[in-house]
């Protein structure tokens, strides 16, 4: 494919990525305009911030997944795992509006998933024969919102130690 075609084709992309999250951020925000943290209350109580991040991971995964198979970056593709967790983070967050199941449990969704997934990108790492810098930018940017999961200081410590001792027994295994 040429060099020209390819960059069309990821503007073209970035673009739907953009005006997809514009849009979802402007339906969201008009629906639950009156959700903030105005004070210290129990944060697994506002859904919304979930919400966004299931559409945001739902959107982000499989578009960042096609922009490194595009630029064929990576050996061996992941399209169809980013695009199976991409499906299920924008349907949980598109169900969430007709089930008030899944609206009232949103935090124990999101644990759910952020555990597993990065129990997914551990093993991703500890399976690479080198260094997939990409995997790594995965599980940085993936540690970057763990905050959002781990809201109360001493569960943060300890899921950082246990990460830090299972990427360790990797190292020196």
């Amino acid at each position: 494919m040429g060099e020209v075609l390819r960059y069309l084709i990821f503007f073209i992309l970035v673009s739907i990525a953009i005006i997809l999250v514009y849009t979802i951020l402007k339906k969201s925000f008009a629906k639950n305009r009156t959700i903030y943290l105005n004070n210290l209350e129990d944060l697994s109580t506002h859904y919304y911030r979930y919400l966004l991040y299931f559409w945001g991971v739902g959107i982000f995964i499989p578009f960042s997944e096609l922009y490194v198979d595009l630029f064929s970056v990576r050996a061996n593709s992941e399209l169809i795992f980013s695009l199976l967790v991409g499906g299920i983070c924008l349907s949980i967050a598109y169900l969430s509006d007709y089930y008030t199941i899944i609206k009232r449990n949103l935090y124990r969704l999101f644990l759910i998933f952020f555990s597993i997934y990065n129990l997914i990108i551990l093993y991703k790492i500890a399976t690479n024969k080198g260094i997939d810098y990409l995997t790594l930018t995965e599980f940085t940017i993936l540690n970057m919102i763990s905050y959002y999961v781990f809201y109360k200081l001493k569960y943060f410590y300890f899921y950082f130690s246990a990460c830090l001792g299972i990427l360790l027994s990797y190292v020196f295994s």
